[in-house]
């Protein structure tokens, strides 16, 4: 994708908040030398995790951390005396200049006694840079029966051969001080929005509607209706906005709470605001114009494949440029195939492909609808020279699709990989089992050709085909050197 600098131009009000002190968040502390663990942070097995002098944020010094392995890997802090219904946020600073992986962070939440209750809703990942950037839960709320949280610092492998070093500064956790802020904002039509703050807020000013406004610095709509939750206090749902300023474009809008206060505290008033893309944003937006990284973005569309395990793809109209997946441990087991749903999100880019991730179902209007028609695509369309970002293949990203009369030239790989054409061997396409895991165990026969149809991806430096069921691959003829061997 392309990237486009998005500015909003409306005035952005530092949040308030008191750090609860991590033990030794900016990694000054090393007791047992610094070719040991920091003060206060373990690791699992396979970290190496050392000091580091010369790629520092800030002070004297930042954490190494060396991973061998292609299974998750975890450097992380115990924090007690979380309060249940509270906010948190955990923020850390990242050096990521190793394609071999990537981090994000999160919280483990837990009961006093060390039961797991749930992991929270992930940062975004880091990506390859030379400069330092910034890992963000946002704020978050403690789950019922939370009484301690592990702090993670999460590493993944990415590329062979299973190795990679990153760089960590200046991680601390921060804890809700004076008026409440917003931690989340997503539209849920063109019109209407729910606000979510970090704590209980007063319901006389939550319930004034004049006290909202939300625009993109030329654009601003107000709303006819505000209404908190009645049994969530920390959620507003607001309606009715005008005139239209939730067009659901590339612009990045700006929440503006005017005048907010926390239940049984009408002395703690206060102006704040949230980023977001406002409105129901076409996927083609998404796809077209970014990604538009790390805020919210509201979608409708249909279902189109559901991997059963972390993946699922969402289409809002036929065609290229119409089509995204949506990544969560969790999302697959809320929705089918052929499901009309709105779903608020987070677009990212991992390695060149767009993600939605930390999905929001908001609402499934009907099931059983028949997915969008797949697009007919052929082998150069898709061709395995075709590099990420690149025409003509990186329209149909995230779309379903449907390649005729493909031969079968190899496979299957340890993978499920198989290598097709349509041309004669001219242009070559992998597909692959994203959408159906292990369809490759005799699906096809080398040197007969099929109809395939399959949403696309790409990873490991290809687009590739990926069919979602049996009734995905069609056979079309066999070869007759094959019928002379019976």
């Amino acid at each position: 994708m392309k990237r486009i600098l998005i500015v909003s131009l409306l005035c952005v009000i530092p949040f308030a908040v008191t750090a609860q002190t991590l033990v030794n968040g900016g990694f000054e502390t090393w007791s047992n030398g610094p070719s040991q663990e920091p003060d206060g942070w373990t690791t699992t097995s396979a970290i190496t995790a050392t000091q580091e002098g010369s790629t520092v944020l800030s002070g004297s010094y930042s954490c190494s951390l060396y991973w061998d392995s292609t299974s998750t890997q975890i450097f992380q802090q115990l924090v007690t005396g979380i309060t249940a219904g509270n906010s948190y946020r955990f923020r850390c600073w990242a050096n990521d200049n190793d394609a071999g992986g990537r981090a994000r962070i999160n919280f483990r939440w837990e009961e006093s006694d060390g039961s797991y209750i749930s992991n929270s809703a992930y940062s975004v990942y880091t990506s390859d840079s030379a400069s330092w950037q910034e890992m963000d839960t946002d704020w978050l709320t403690a789950p019922a029966l939370t009484a301690q949280a592990w702090v993670q610092i999460r590493l993944y492998d990415v590329s062979w051969p299973g190795n990679a070093t990153i760089y960590v500064d200046d991680a601390s956790i921060e804890v809700p001080s004076g008026a409440p802020q917003v931690s989340d904002a997503y539209s849920t039509t063109t019109a209407d929005m729910i606000a979510i703050f970090n704590a209980d807020v007063d319901q006389t000013a939550a319930e004034t509607a004049g006290n909202y406004e939300v625009g993109d610095g030329t654009t601003t709509a107000t709303f006819s209706s505000a209404v908190r939750d009645g049994a969530d206090h920390k959620k507003v749902y607001l309606t009715g906005a005008s005139p239209t300023g939730m067009m659901g474009d590339t612009t990045l809008d700006n929440l503006v709470v005017n005048d907010v206060q926390a239940e049984g505290d009408p002395s703690g008033t206060s102006r704040v605001t949230f980023d977001l893309y406002a409105g129901l944003s076409p996927i083609s937006n998404i796809q077209q114009s970014g990604p538009l990284e790390e805020k919210y973005v509201t979608v409708r569309g249909i279902i189109s494949a559901n991997d059963e395990y972390n993946q699922v793809w969402i289409q809002d109209a036929a065609g290229a440029w119409n089509g995204v997946m949506i990544y969560s441990s969790s999302f697959d087991a809320l929705v089918d195939v052929g499901d009309d749903i709105t779903v608020a999100t987070k677009p990212a880019e991992y390695y060149t492909m767009t993600e939605l991730m930390d999905p929001v179902l908001l609402s499934i209007h009907s099931s059983g609808n028949t997915p969008y028609a797949a697009v007919s695509v052929t082998s150069a369309d898709l061709d395995d020279d075709i590099s990420g970002d690149a025409s003509p293949a990186e329209q149909y990203e995230g779309c379903l699709v449907k390649i005729t009369d493909a031969e079968i030239l190899s496979g299957p790989t340890g993978n499920y990989e198989y290598i097709v054409s349509d041309d004669s061997n001219v242009n070559q396409t992998y597909v692959d089992d994203d959408a159906w895991y292990h369809y490759g165990d005799g699906s096809y026969t080398i040197g007969y050709t099929y109809n395939i149809t399959g949403v696309v991806t790409f990873s490991f430096d290809l687009y590739r085909v990926n069919p979602r069921s049996d009734t995905d691959v069609e056979l079309v003829s066999t070869r007759v050197a094959d019928w002379d061997l019976y």
